[in-house]
């Protein structure tokens, strides 16, 4: 799950740091540092969860204690980075985007004249 989230904040702070138009809500000047903390924070937290979760000092790792996420991971991004390279990049266009931006109206403002009217 985590994956899926470090892999477009990379991306967002390489390849589109000068590519990617921001909109209403960005965070300015702090996005790529956020950015980077972000994404070492991801990386961190999943190798943590890829470790053992218990150790028998006397026993080793056994199938019985050890963690099988890592082989299911690579065995995901395998299955996954094969399946684009010989098949979906072909095909896959990415979304459709709008060419014009659509203005954000205050609706508050009637509300509020209505409001008012119906108080006298």
């Amino acid at each position: 799950m985590q994956i899926s989230y470090a892999i477009p904040i990379y991306l967002r702070i390489t390849n589109a740091k000068h590519k990617f138009k921001q909109n209403v809500f960005n965070l300015g000047r702090y996005s790529l540092f956020l950015g980077w903390i972000s994404f070492i924070w991801l990386c961190f937290s999943t190798s943590i969860m890829l470790f053992p979760t218990e150790f028998d000092p006397v026993g080793g790792i056994t199938c019985k204690n050890f963690n099988f996420t890592p082989v299911i991971v690579t065995l995901a991004v395998m299955f996954v980075l094969a399946y684009w390279n010989y098949s979906a990049r072909h095909f896959f266009k990415g979304p459709v985007v709008a060419q014009e931006e659509i203005p954000i109206v205050n609706e508050e403002k009637p509300l509020l004249k209505e409001a008012k009217s119906d108080e006298k």
